[in-house]
């Protein structure tokens, strides 16, 4: 497994500064949102192997790979359950220096955000979402790509040669933005639907929006209603958590809870 050493460091790196959540209380302004363009006619790379992982009753990743890229499954770590579950893939050859980890974090995904660049990104074809973080480690880039609005904690990580990166960024976010996770999963607009009726008058409104988090483990949804408020000097968004309630994969609700910015 010596040619996998690059991916552990940046895992190491990624998760050894504290909790950067995966979903962020502050919304990256819209001139930071990058359109990847994936023509639905002619995809931009010819498709090679296809990729059919499935770990436990939860946890699944299909996509299809460029031609000349090959895949394995990702080595565990000896806990009980593993800290993550899923794929690495890379061009034939090249798995040392140019392979990308996509897998499904099994307790969660935190990462370190400084001298991190976070942008979103939105795939075209399918309307996927995902945050983009580089970290530029001069001849080398550190990504990370973090699905959104997905059954799990579903996340790429890569410590790339720069000029690599420059060359296939499009290729590599294609494939992690299109790829099929969750398959036997409730999805969250079927989660956000069967809540609907179940949120108090003040979280409700063209100002409150929905997030979750879904559990692999358990498989329940976490929804949290926000209310988001306009920062007009920058753009943005800011999130202020007002209930919370649980979606079983059966479709059974929790008790409605209220939240504060520590909760």
């Amino acid at each position: 497994m010596k040619r996998l050493l690059p991916l552990v460091l940046c895992a190491a790196l990624l998760t050894g500064c504290g909790a950067h959540e995966a979903e962020t209380k502050t919304a990256a302004p819209i001139d930071t949102v990058t359109p990847i363009t994936i023509l639905e006619t002619a995809p931009t790379y010819p498709a090679g192997d296809t990729v059919d992982y499935r770990w436990g009753d939860a946890v699944s990743i299909s996509l299809t790979l460029p031609q000349g890229w090959a895949w394995e499954a990702a080595p565990q770590d000896e806990s009980v359950p593993p800290t993550a579950a899923g794929v690495v893939f890379y061009p034939q050859g090249r798995a040392g220096d140019c392979a990308v980890s996509f897998q499904c974090w099994l307790q969660g995904f935190g990462m370190c955000g400084t001298g991190v660049t976070f942008s979103e990104v939105v795939s075209q074809t399918t309307g996927e979402l995902a945050t983009l973080a580089t970290a530029d480690r001069g001849d080398h880039i550190m990504v990370t790509i973090i699905r959104k609005n997905v059954p799990g904690d579903y996340v790429a990580t890569a410590y790339l040669p720069a000029d690599f990166w420059e060359e296939n960024r499009d290729t590599i976010l294609e494939c992690v933005l299109t790829a099929e996770v969750g398959a036997d999963c409730m999805g969250l607009d079927e989660a956000r639907a069967l809540a609907a009726d179940a949120w108090p008058d003040d979280a409700r409104g063209d100002d409150v929006t929905v997030y979750g988090r879904y559990d692999v483990l358990t498989q329940v949804w976490t929804l949290t209603a926000h209310r988001v408020t306009k920062a007009a000097q920058d753009g943005g968004e800011s999130l202020t958590p007002l209930y919370r309630l649980t979606v079983d994969n059966d479709g059974s609700l929790g008790e409605v809870m209220p939240v504060s910015w520590n909760g």
